[in-house]
């Protein structure tokens, strides 16, 4: 028994730090950022009902990203050069009016500010495709058999090539959660011994993907 209890001992010491993780991968591109932002423009094209264009689809191109600070006044500037009588509303926007413009051309403006002046989905922690597989490939080689050899119930992984995809649709797998949602550890004692033996990937940029904070 006293061999074997070395023995694990030595690997999780091993897993904790002697071997030196493959740089992080560059963040997403601009056109990679672009994509995820035309997904969400869909969702605005559908809740806002048609304007006056093909489909109710205004196509316009951004003209820069905003950030989560910034969004509702930038916004408010475009929608009214445009015409519309908007104005800020508790980190959104009020629109009170159309002025002189018709309710469909009301809804093109909105359309095409919101296409021109999207949030930038970095500043809120998207990952490239490749910083997803690199997160991918840290759980699964090295989290979660650490966590297995510090006796912690990691549920299996997902195969590597719908990681993605789950990713993208906001079910990404962790090794710090059990099967059930809950996280694999339930006291601060316990994830300081997991931050200890079994380090986290770096803040930067997987600060969405690190433990559970503990009070």
């Amino acid at each position: 028994m006293a061999v074997r209890l070395a023995g694990l001992a030595a690997a999780v010491v091993l897993l904790a730090g002697c071997a030196t993780p493959a740089p992080v991968p560059p963040g997403a591109t601009d056109a990679e950022a672009d994509r995820v932002v035309a997904q969400q423009l869909v969702h605005y094209w559908s809740s806002l009902g048609l304007g006056q264009s093909q489909n109710g689809r205004v196509v316009a191109d951004r003209i820069a990203f905003t950030t989560a600070d910034s969004w509702a006044s930038q916004q408010v500037t475009c929608l009214v050069a445009a015409g519309l009588d908007a104005r800020e509303v508790s980190g959104g926007f009020a629109i009170d009016s159309n002025g002189a413009l018709s309710n469909a051309e009301g809804i093109d403006a909105q359309l095409t500010c919101l296409a021109q002046y999207p949030v930038d989905p970095r500043v809120d922690g998207f990952l490239s495709d490749a910083q997803a597989l690199y997160m991918y490939d840290y759980f699964t080689q090295r989290l979660a058999p650490c966590l297995e050899l510090l006796g912690y119930d990691v549920p299996p992984a997902p195969a590597r090539g719908s990681y993605l995809h789950l990713l993208r649709v906001g079910m990404p797998w962790t090794p710090y959660e059990r099967a059930d949602g809950a996280p694999i550890a339930s006291t601060p004692a316990e994830w300081e011994v997991i931050d200890a033996k079994c380090p986290a990937l770096p803040s930067e940029p997987f600060s969405r993907f690190q433990p559970p904070e503990q009070g």
